[in-house]
């Protein structure tokens, strides 16, 4: 999923999730089994879940770069059967989002990750065969990172 469409389902469901607490929370109630008045609905914040989903977001914004610059520097390609092997560093390179080993997250870099996140990194290293948007969700949600490769996952 694109950084940008990320963000707009992160957005709309914040939204819904204020807007459904908002107007549930003042008279939602159960019928108990006894037929009785009832009791709450719910007693979990409305806004708990999509802040998880916010902070998944922004966790994965933040491992992206890192994992890209990771691609770049043991000058992995990235593939798809449409495209086929894709040099990592010299697209960044030319395109101006890495130099001298590191990634910059500027427009261009933006960009490129929303058209090839989908693509699968070429290495024996990299176990399973994961797209670049697979391995960083991974790591954001579970903590599973190519620490072989890329070092320590970095701290959030």
């Amino acid at each position: 999923m694109t950084r940008r469409l990320r963000w707009a389902v992160a957005i709309m469901a914040c939204s819904a999730s204020a807007f459904l607490g908002t107007a549930c929370s003042s008279s939602s109630t159960t019928p108990s089994a006894s037929g009785s008045s009832g009791t709450p609905a719910s007693s979990a914040s409305p806004n708990a879940s999509s802040s998880g989903f916010l902070s998944t977001i922004q966790r994965e914004d933040q491992l992206y770069p890192v994992f890209v610059q990771c691609l770049a520097q043991h000058n992995i390609p990235v593939w798809t059967k449409a495209t086929g092997n894709v040099s990592v560093s010299d697209e960044g390179t030319k395109d101006g989002w890495y130099a001298d080993g590191k990634v910059t997250t500027n427009d261009a870099w933006y960009r490129w990750i929303d058209s090839h996140n989908g693509m699968y990194p070429m290495s024996s290293e990299l176990k399973p065969d994961l797209k670049i948007d697979q391995w960083v969700d991974n790591a954001a949600q579970r903590g599973l990172w190519p620490s072989n490769l890329c070092g320590p996952l970095p701290a959030a």
